[in-house]
């Protein structure tokens, strides 16, 4: 960094994507470590993973402010690159374990079973599927109930999702719904993924925003709208306030309509458009 506030390391774009990656690296390696030990059970295994899981969300944010073309990528876009230091020990640990040998074989989706290829290196799409995939391995592995394991295989159906694959997406869900209808798992275990009382919002491991602290609540703004069965509002419509700004309501709006939602089940089965209503609290 020189004195007249420029800075040696490249442009921004440059500098947070080396960022994000030698964190991803740390926070690979440490899995790995933990793989190695069979610690499949782990609470710190999967914090672990989740970490690695935002980073990748906090880089597709990023990306998305800028041009198309400029966005940042979690590795460099030409394969020669890689081979250049930092890249080369940055690029190891995410192919080492994309290409694990993971304890559970139901947990490789068909598309997953080929080496990594270097273009899963750079695309956030699939770092993060690779996460979502080891998550549900260890669910597995570690003898997790249903209900955890189709969490796990929920989890991977709304990443899909939420990068389009919708028909992958629609797959993952309705092994996830088989799964506990054979482990005969209550109604309430289904409604608990398919169902909730707030919709909800991808990707289900961030803190939903429209989950508020009726506690704290200075307002209010009910909002209703449809769900797609590929996760997309429609028809949202704002039908009750009290204490609610303009502004308040506009960004209640700009929430539901930028966002993508889990589809939900009605009468066991993802409708074309399920109606919600939810009620958004103001602070």
């Amino acid at each position: 960094m020189h004195g007249d506030g420029s800075c040696d390391g490249g442009s921004k774009s440059t500098v947070v994507q080396g960022m994000l990656a030698d964190a991803q690296r740390n926070y690979l390696d440490a899995i790995a470590v933990m793989l190695r030990q069979g610690l499949y059970g782990s609470d710190d295994l999967r914090a672990l993973e989740l970490e690695v899981l935002r980073g990748v969300v906090l880089m597709r944010s990023f990306s998305s402010r800028g041009p198309a073309s400029r966005a940042a990528t979690l590795a460099p876009a030409l394969i020669g690159a890689s081979g250049i230091e930092p890249w080369r020990g940055r690029i190891a640990a995410v192919i080492e374990l994309a290409n694990w040998d993971l304890p559970y074989p139901d947990a490789r989706a068909p598309e997953d079973n080929a080496p990594a290829k270097h273009a899963h290196t750079v695309d956030p799409y699939h770092r993060g599927r690779q996460s979502l995939r080891r998550l549900y391995a260890y669910a597995a592995a570690s003898s997790g109930s249903s209900l955890l394991q189709a969490d796990a295989m929920v989890q991977m159906a709304d990443w899909d999702l939420l990068y389009s694959h919708n028909a992958e997406a629609v797959e993952g869900y309705a092994r996830a719904q088989a799964m506990l209808e054979q482990d005969d798992a209550a109604a309430a275990s289904i409604d608990e993924l398919f169902a909730p009382p707030i919709p909800v919002v991808l990707p289900a491991f961030q803190p939903n925003p429209l989950a508020r602290d009726e506690t704290r609540a200075a307002g209010y703004i009910d909002v209703a709208f449809e769900i797609t069965k590929y996760g997309q509002s429609r028809g949202v419509e704002i039908v009750e306030e009290a204490n609610a700004s303009t502004a308040a309501k506009r960004d209640l709006l700009a929430l539901i309509r930028n966002n993508r939602f889990r589809p939900r089940l009605t009468n066991g089965h993802v409708a074309d458009a399920t109606p919600v209503r939810v009620r958004y609290y103001l602070y």
